[in-house]
């Protein structure tokens, strides 16, 4: 899902999809949750104020000012979130890719 991030909507929307398609992986199977790299990077200016990474006319996103990540309890409320679709996969091994910056700094 190109440009999705953690809100309780999203995870309500993930969720039905796993529903309707009636996923019977078996408990050996792993998933790898790549969900939270839309939601902790911001652009920073000079005063701390963060603005969301904006989308250009060629789809791709910028970070205007500094590069900063959300603080740490704003990152534990993100996996909070994620807890139901945890629980929906309980028994399946699974694995966190981390979040990793992809730009670079034009001068």
């Amino acid at each position: 899902m190109k440009g999705w991030s953690v809100t309780e909507e999203n995870v309500a929307a993930v969720m039905e999809k796993i529903k309707a398609a009636k996923v019977t992986a078996p408990s050996t199977s792993t998933i790898v949750f790549m969900a939270l790299d839309n939601s902790v990077y911001f652009g920073s200016d000079r005063i701390g104020s963060r603005y969301s990474p904006a989308r250009d006319t060629t789809e791709k996103y910028h970070v205007k000012g500094k590069l900063v990540m959300a603080e740490k309890a704003n990152l534990v409320e993100m996996v909070k979130q994620l807890v139901p679709v945890m629980n929906k996969v309980a028994t399946m091994q699974k694995i966190f890719v981390t979040p990793l910056p992809r730009y670079r700094r034009i001068l």
